[in-house]
């Protein structure tokens, strides 16, 4: 009745996460880490002048996924990528904020955080595969209310899909 039974389910889960993000970070790098945060403006002259050209020989077509979270919940879109393609990128969380997991996926399992945030509404850039792989992000919903995350890529990639 006081919602402590949803508080410490809320905690266990939280602590869970706590521990796997502990023992990924503290496993060796072997891949490259992908690309660092940049800011908006600095993405914009990438994604005209460098990675504009690009695009001509890769999908220009904007691909969009979108998924709706209730309270608690986590899903996630990934992409095919090969070693060095990028990806333009935005998504957006409407209804609330998530947390989110910008990571790629190796086929043997090793998986690489590029970007986290948390309390986000959305985010802009480019993705760079570190490796060949599945490349994308995971969200998750630490608020009350159901929330609608959307995401749009162009780039070299192949298969865009939610991954629940």
């Amino acid at each position: 009745m006081l919602g402590l039974t949803e508080m410490g389910e809320i905690k266990t889960q939280v602590a869970a996460e706590a521990e796997a993000d502990r023992q990924r970070d503290a496993a060796p790098a072997s891949q490259p880490a992908g690309p660092s945060p940049r800011s908006d403006l600095m993405n914009r002259v990438l994604a005209l002048f460098v990675i504009g050209g690009a695009q001509a020989q890769t999908a220009a077509v904007p691909q969009e996924k979108s998924v709706t979270l209730k309270p608690g919940e986590g899903s996630e879109i990934k992409m095919a990528m090969k070693a060095g393609a990028k990806a333009n990128y935005s998504w957006s969380a409407s209804g609330s904020s998530v947390n989110y997991d910008m990571h790629g996926t190796a086929p043997g399992g090793k998986e690489s955080s590029y970007k986290r945030g948390r309390d986000a509404t959305g985010d802009t850039g480019v993705l760079t595969a570190g490796y060949e792989g599945h490349h994308g992000w995971f969200w998750r919903n630490r608020g009350q209310a159901p929330v609608t995350v959307t995401v749009k890529v162009t780039g070299d990639f192949d298969d865009l899909k939610i991954m629940k």
